[in-house]
């Protein structure tokens, strides 16, 4: 039978390998029932009992591995179809439903000899569920629903678990029942969409369930120290960095003192560049300084076409001011900057090069340029420039 050919068993000892040439009391002629002629080679049902053996059907027509499996087959496993159909003849609902792409292989996470009872689960939840998702419990907060595991929340077989998920929150989390909860939040009538702009689902570095670390009024549950109460703390606040200035006198002082100011700063006020609730970075910024700086000065120079990034860039304000001062491109220092890092080149020594009259950004890109010292272009090519072919 050109079929069993795919079966080891054929190729070991042909038919006889497992059907009795001559009788046998079984069916098919088999030297056993069908159950103990596999485990004769296959372990994986042999020490389940019959009644949690699986899948339920194979114990009504005493079938067992060949409800699944075909003997004579071609397919990898002998398995008479693809597994998502095969699995669909008993699991129709669970396939319709989906986990995405991954569930057309249900043996990612189910081993279909494993007995009745146990989920047919490889692991139970949440290793399982670690092998694809992976870095959601390991910061030093966790979320208590994944200790228990990922099933608190989730369906592992539907593709709608966000939705699902963002309902479960009120399931503990109650304003109406939970006078503290309310309080933490100002009392504020909060929908369950806005939890997720604070509170990560999974883990948190931070000592609370947050995003970030929390700005002082929030952290102590005073939203109406900016929104004030009732109804109208409901409303975001049309002149946030009025609100700012009961606080930190940054812009007032700039003013008073009638410095250039930043122009974020200066048309759009504070909440440009910094988040007034939460932040994991410093200063409760928006982004990380680069990513937010390039946001408007993206023609700054960065690391491509064989340039270096200069180590300052990491954080624009080690050399300009955020806010706002009188000096050149808000640097910190008008004069005399570079040295603040950097010894003088030139020494004691009594001829110094015309260009450093223009300072070191007449050859040096403070940003990214080429070599160890950050050319504005190749060294020739560099001197060229004032030198000509000389």
């Amino acid at each position: 039978y050109d079929g069993a050919k795919g079966h080891p068993a054929y190729e070991e000892g042909s038919c006889a390998a497992c059907h009795d040439t001559h009788f046998s009391g079984f069916p098919k002629n088999l030297y056993r029932d069908i159950k103990s002629t596999c485990n004769e080679c296959h372990s994986q049902g042999k020490a389940i009992a019959e009644k949690k053996f699986h899948p339920p059907s194979a114990i009504e027509g005493k079938k067992y591995c060949s409800t699944c499996h075909d003997p004579h087959g071609t397919t990898p496993k002998l398995t008479r179809s693809d597994k998502a159909t095969l699995c669909n003849e008993c699991h129709p609902k669970v396939l319709r439903e989906g986990h995405g792409k991954e569930l057309k292989t249900c043996t990612l996470c189910h081993d279909p000899h494993r007995e009745m009872g146990s989920r047919l689960l490889k692991q139970d939840f949440p290793a399982g569920c670690d092998s694809c998702h992976d870095g959601y419990r390991d910061s030093a907060t966790v979320h208590q629903p994944v200790k228990a595991g990922c099933q608190s929340c989730h369906s592992p077989h539907r593709n709608d678990n966000l939705a699902k998920a963002k309902e479960k929150c009120l399931l503990c989390h109650n304003f109406k029942k939970d006078a503290e909860v309310a309080a933490l939040h100002g009392n504020l009538p909060m929908a369950i969409d806005q939890c997720l702009k604070c509170h990560p689902v999974h883990d948190s570095n931070q000592k609370r369930l947050v995003k970030g670390k929390t700005h002082f009024p929030l952290t102590q549950g005073k939203c109406d120290a900016c929104h004030g109460q009732g109804a109208a703390a409901a409303i975001k606040i049309k002149d946030v960095t009025s609100k700012c200035a009961s606080c930190h006198s940054t812009l007032r002082d700039l003013q008073s003192s009638r410095h250039k100011i930043h122009p974020p700063l200066e048309d759009e006020g504070c909440a440009a560049c910094h988040d007034p609730h939460m932040s994991d970075i410093k200063s409760y910024l928006k982004k990380p300084v680069e990513k937010l700086c390039r946001e408007c000065h993206g023609e700054v120079p960065k690391e491509e076409g064989g340039k270096k990034a200069h180590p300052a860039v990491k954080d624009c304000s080690d050399c300009h001011t955020p806010h706002g001062n009188d000096n050149k491109k808000f640097l910190v220092k008008a004069k005399d900057l570079c040295l603040s890092c950097h010894d003088d080149p030139t020494g004691s020594m009594p001829v110094k090069h015309a260009a450093l009259d223009e300072g070191c950004g007449a050859c040096h890109d403070p940003h990214a340029g080429f070599g160890k010292g950050f050319l504005r272009a190749e060294m020739k090519g560099l001197c060229k420039q004032c030198h000509g072919d000389k």
